[in-house]
């Protein structure tokens, strides 16, 4: 029986940048540049060589660098405290939160409103705004996936919502499945909408090739703008 070779971990410094370096059973090289501080990840097939890693690297650091300094121009926002009058991003607009006599977290006028129980729970807390997070986001998929399955010719089985560290929305193209990430919910519904017709577009073309991109410019015309504000719109948490 053959054994599963070992993962290898290490760091290069190269070119004034500290880059991880995993290599692991994989068929391809990847790069990942982290925020909110620039790390540098690349995840690499374990047969390839240390030599051959920094080739691929030294071909690569224009990119890192680039992105590097896509994220010091970033404004993040830290951690959410959860306290009387904080402000909180949700469909991409500002919402004081408000302790209130109410069941469960939502929004009532300009207010996020918070059970006074869970006062000082963070965690709690947390958890019932990803329940408020997760019923807009459905709500806003049963109001536009029947709009872009007319428009697209195309047929959504399931939806769902789940937390996903490095996607926004992803698409089953077997069982016709999509699912919106729960980070979403605090963007505008013009950013939610680019990722749903980018994920329904997959049903008629799988890969991010030119008839992918042709079909997004047909049926959304100013997605790469609504893309360009999901990624430079500084609601984003570490």
């Amino acid at each position: 029986m053959a054994t599963r070779r070992k993962e290898k971990h290490y760091t290069l410094e190269m070119d004034g940048v500290s880059i991880q370096v995993v290599q692991k059973s994989m068929r391809s090289i990847r790069f990942t540049v982290y925020p909110p501080d620039g790390r540098v990840r690349v995840a690499a097939p374990i047969h390839l060589s240390r030599s051959e890693i920094k080739d691929y690297i030294e071909r690569r650091l224009p990119w890192i660098h680039k992105q590097k300094e896509r994220l010091e121009s970033m404004d993040f926002v830290p951690e959410p405290e959860y306290s009387e009058g904080e402000l909180h991003y949700i469909l991409g607009r500002k919402y004081p939160l408000r302790f209130a006599g109410v069941r469960s977290t939502a929004l009532n006028g300009r207010s996020l409103e918070v059970p006074r129980s869970l006062r000082g729970q963070k965690t709690k807390i947390q958890r019932s705004m990803d329940g408020l997070y997760r019923t807009l986001l459905k709500e806003f998929m049963e109001r536009r996936i029947p709009v872009w399955e007319k428009a697209m010719s195309v047929r959504v089985n399931a939806r769902g919502v789940r937390k996903m560290k490095t996607l926004w929305g992803s698409c089953n193209i077997r069982t016709h499945r999509i699912w919106l990430n729960l980070e979403l919910a605090r963007m505008s519904e013009k950013c939610i909408e680019a990722i749903l017709v980018h994920e329904m577009v997959h049903l008629k073309e799988r890969l991010h090739n030119r008839r992918f991109y042709s079909l997004m410019d047909r049926y959304l015309p100013d997605w790469k703008e609504r893309e360009k504000e999901l990624k430079e719109g500084g609601i984003r948490y570490y």
